[in-house]
């Protein structure tokens, strides 16, 4: 009963309210007395139009089967003239995802080897390289493409978030890294294929932030392995030394023929000047010597022929004249013409035959 009478007060409260608001706005309201089904303490309320003014309650009663104005589409149309679009034109012209027209992949080749064709003659015409970066499927259902494959050039730096750190700083490359810090080089080859085609399409950048052509040889591989060529040919064929260059070849001590007097060979000074009288007998002891054992003993060829031509050369350098000379002519050779015969005689010079160095005494003893 308290629930019922508070429902009342309240109730009473609104009426008194909205009998307020109408004598004040001028709106008729309308109560219904019977509650609603759902909500019980609820009533209906309706809001009528509000009366029209004098000047117009006579003009609406002498026409009251004049409808209201209608807004329709065709009025609207006519009063703001639009250019009617169709969307389904729009889009039978405009190519289909991943045909290249909309995604820059125009380069079109037949096959994947004339692609590969293409891509190794840009190379060597502009001494580049490019590697693999980046290879994925499509994620579409059903799939646009094949296989998308993204080649990179060889001096971008890839390196990730955590720069790599030397673990020996002091060690130097031979070579210097071809990577470039920082930027990189954002030139790349980018390209797809298909499942019901060979063809490839393909999307080509070829700004590169660095120098090409002979510049960059030393950066790709076909540089390398030239540099490597170079240095196998030079380990193969070393430089001679200075001291192996230098070095003469020691002339050959051929034996002159018997008879024949050849001219004296250049006069080389000797730093000490002339030898004492011990050290010529020595000479001759030593040349006994060797004789005596020449009778028994066969000494080898080379070694005669050797010491005949220095006792030759020693004689041609004494002061003796060539005619006081004897040599034995060997059986079966025509002797040759005396040098004394050929050489012009001066007669300033008056030989002296009594007189003869020790150059003279060991050829007498031989």
């Amino acid at each position: 009963m308290q629930r019922i009478s508070e429902r009342h007060r309240k109730f009473g409260q609104k009426v008194r309210l909205l009998t307020l608001i109408r004598n004040k706005t001028g709106l008729d309201m309308e109560m219904t007395a019977q509650p609603t089904q759902a909500h019980p303490g609820f009533y209906h309320f309706r809001l009528s139009a509000p009366p029209l003014p004098p000047h117009l309650a006579g003009h609406a009663n002498s026409n009251p089967s004049l409808p209201p104005p209608q807004f329709t589409p065709t009025s609207l149309n006519d009063t703001f003239p639009t250019t009617g679009v169709s969307l389904g034109s729009t889009r039978a012209t405009k190519a289909p995802y991943g045909s290249g027209e909309d995604d820059a992949y125009t380069l079109v080749f037949p096959s994947l080897d004339a692609f590969m064709e293409w891509k190794a003659k840009e190379e060597e015409n502009n001494v580049v390289e490019f590697v693999k970066g980046d290879t994925h499927g499509s994620k579409a259902v059903p799939p646009r493409f094949k296989e998308h494959t993204k080649l990179v050039c060889a001096r971008h730096s890839r390196s990730g978030r955590k720069k790599y750190v030397k673990k020996h700083p002091e060690r130097v490359r031979k070579v210097p890294s071809r990577k470039l810090d920082g930027k990189g080089c954002g030139a790349s080859i980018s390209y797809k294929t298909y499942f019901d085609s060979e063809e490839v399409r393909a999307c080509y950048i070829s700004e590169h932030s660095h120098e090409i052509g002979p510049a960059n040889l030393a950066f790709t591989r076909r540089g390398r392995r030239l540099a490597l060529h170079q240095d196998a040919r030079k380990a193969k064929t070393p430089t001679p030394s200075g001291s192996n260059s230098m070095a003469m070849p020691p002339p050959p001590m051929l034996p002159p023929a018997p008879g024949v007097i050849y001219p004296p060979p250049m006069m080389v000074p000797w730093p000490g000047g002339s030898l004492p009288q011990d050290r010529w007998e020595n000479l001759a002891q030593l040349f006994h010597s060797v004789r005596e054992h020449a009778r028994t003993f066969e000494f080898p060829m080379g070694s005669v022929a050797a010491l005949e031509s220095v006792l030759v050369r020693l004689l041609l350098e004494s002061p003796v004249q060539p005619g006081a000379l004897h040599v034995p002519p060997v059986p079966g050779q025509i002797p040759g013409p005396n040098p004394s015969q050929q050489q012009q005689h001066d007669p300033n010079i008056q030989p002296n035959l009594g007189e003869s160095g020790p150059g003279s005494d060991s050829s007498d003893d031989a």
